[in-house]
């Protein structure tokens, strides 16, 4: 009767210790990830996926092991190690590393990526409301346009009163051309009949009078395209918007851990919010690569895309988003882990004597 091996077991034990966490950060990440493979799915796929790569960790420890006899194996010690790290790039480092990695940092981040998102959206959104880039070029293209005139004006007064000033005719015309060219060429042009200051002061009160009427016809047309600016905006659903920004961040902060219920509702109201904004974005001044997050053929928000492990691992790799977030402290974690599970288990695979 075999006796039994009290070390054995508490490997064994340590190894299911281990691979629980493991399997469960996986479980987490995949239904995340994908919610139609269900939380009982991605735990069949986990430890599935564990244990073959535990095994595959195994051969590879035994293959590095010179005293190790291979002469009946599928291509002998060589194939062994190909076999051994071929399967822990496809079940451990293709799956178990960045899922665990993936479900730590999510964790640990969402509430203040959600927090972050909602409150840029926000801003945005509140930004349109307030002015908008169209509205705002509309009237600096009027404030510059009147700043010229009245400064062409002064010009005008200041040739025509200088008494000392020869050829005041010629000065004062070569100022209307450029008055007229500003105002698009919209004012007529008056018949001096003498050079004295008094004739040119009868034409200087014309043409101010010309000016001042053109600048108001142009801000009326001007206040007219804002108005009609604003009615495209949709202020009503830009104001439930708004509302619905201070609703997520209520939400997020009475939220005890995650609350993946309130997470899906957060995530549709963003998604609208950033709908909205797309629909807009030509009226709004992003900051840095906002644009092409808020204007994007395919729409993300920053709160949806931690549901993706691909998504969480291309933004670490090319982006800034996660500095300061200990992404590789996560990462270390579930390493240490999955590498004491594998040691356990090889431990315990080699031990000669049966402990049940």
């Amino acid at each position: 009767m075999n006796k039994l091996n009290i070390k054995r077991v508490i490997y064994i034990i340590a190894f299911l210790a281990l691979m629980s966490f493991s399997c469960y950060w996986t479980a987490e990440s995949l239904y995340l990830w994908q919610p139609s493979l269900t939380r009982v799915g991605g735990w069949l796929i986990a430890i599935v996926f564990y244990i073959v790569a535990s095994i595959c960790f195994s051969k590879v420890l035994s293959a590095l092991n010179k005293n190790e006899y291979f002469g009946n194996s599928i291509g002998g010690r060589g194939g062994q190690l190909a076999l051994g790290l071929i399967g822990l790039l496809l079940f451990w480092i293709g799956l178990s590393l960045p899922t665990n990695t993936h479900t730590l940092l999510y964790k640990a981040s969402i509430k203040d990526v959600a927090t972050h998102d909602v409150q840029v959206t926000k801003g945005y959104l509140e930004a349109l409301k307030d002015e908008n880039v169209r509205a705002r070029k509309l009237q600096n293209a009027f404030d510059e346009k009147k700043l010229k005139v009245n400064g062409l004006l002064n010009r005008f007064l200041e040739q025509m009163t200088d008494e000392a000033n020869s050829g005041i005719g010629k000065k004062c015309q070569n100022i209307f051309m450029e008055l007229n060219n500003v105002l698009d060429n919209r004012m007529e042009e008056k018949k001096v009949t003498s050079q004295s200051i008094a004739e040119w002061q009868r034409v200087y009160k014309d043409y101010m009078k010309q000016a001042h009427n053109i600048l108001e016809r142009d801000r009326k047309d001007m206040n007219e395209q804002i108005k009609k600016i604003h009615k495209q905006v949709n202020s009503k659903e830009l104001a439930q918007d708004i509302k619905r920004c201070d609703a997520c961040l209520k939400d997020i902060d009475k939220m005890n851990g995650i609350d993946e219920d309130i997470m899906k509702g957060i995530r549709k109201d963003l998604s609208l919010c950033y709908a909205f904004i797309k629909k807009n974005s030509d009226d709004i001044t992003f900051k840095g690569k906002d644009k092409k997050k808020y204007a994007s053929e395919s729409l993300t928000t920053d709160t949806e895309a931690m549901l993706s492990v691909p998504h969480v691992w291309k933004d670490y790799l090319t982006t800034d988003k996660f500095n300061g977030r200990g992404f590789i402290w996560w990462v270390l974690i579930a390493l240490l882990v999955d590498l004491a599970a594998f040691i356990f288990f090889n431990i315990a695979q080699r031990s000669k004597n049966n402990a049940l």
